[in-house]
């Protein structure tokens, strides 16, 4: 095989890879998901919020009641 021969070779290899790359879409397919799992994630990080402030809220109030009971224990015996 003369060097041309093999240069011509390796150009035709090289457009099929790259007609391979344009064909291929598990790219944007990845990118895709990554754009949905980011997402998500920014969903959960506000609803996580909004969750931790009623929960601190309900502990606040659980608190309250629990130190107005003790009182009127106390004040009471």
């Amino acid at each position: 095989m003369t060097k041309s021969k093999g240069m011509e070779k390796a150009m035709w290899q090289g457009w099929g890879h790259l007609s391979r790359l344009r064909s291929d879409i598990s790219g944007a397919t990845a990118v895709e998901y990554g754009l949905l799992a980011g997402l998500i994630a920014v969903g959960l990080m506000g609803g996580i919020g909004a969750l931790s402030d009623l929960v601190n809220l309900l502990f606040e109030f659980v608190a309250d009641e629990t130190a107005t009971v003790a009182d009127g224990i106390s004040d009471s015996g």
